[in-house]
């Protein structure tokens, strides 16, 4: 199982990207990047970078800040992780002032059925506890 956030968990996801049957499908005629920032990692003011990139019916997760992201979502590491693990969800941590959204916010209307289908690709990446 990897660290969330780490390398391990970015390679699984490519993983669980490519096994999704409906993914592809679903962003056919797309081209997207979200970054994701992550704050306060270790209780220290580390920020962690990492970004999706949807390119007409490919899907790839990278490490590292997007040169232009369309939209990008902050968070803090707990948020974060909770997020990523289904404990909670973007939308619930949005309404408490735990997520921060920039860029492009029409993105998420226009792309929900893609959104949808990233949710289960981080659904199929159990994390190490650690």
């Amino acid at each position: 199982m990897p660290r969330h956030l780490s390398d391990d968990w970015l390679a699984a996801l490519n993983t669980a990207a490519d096994a999704h049957d409906d993914l592809s499908r679903r962003t056919q005629g797309v081209h997207l990047v979200i970054e994701q920032a992550v704050t306060d990692l270790t209780g220290s003011r580390e920020v962690a970078r990492w970004h999706v990139v949807v390119n007409d019916g490919d899907v790839r997760f990278e490490s590292g800040a997007a040169e232009t992201p369309d939209i990008r979502f902050t968070t803090d590491a707990d948020t974060a992780r909770a997020i990523t693990a289904g404990d909670t969800t973007a939308q619930t941590a949005f309404t408490h002032g735990r997520l921060q959204v920039g860029g492009d916010t029409t993105v998420l209307l226009a792309h929900h059925d893609l959104l949808d289908g990233l949710g289960d690709v981080f659904a199929a990446v159990v994390l190490d506890d650690d």
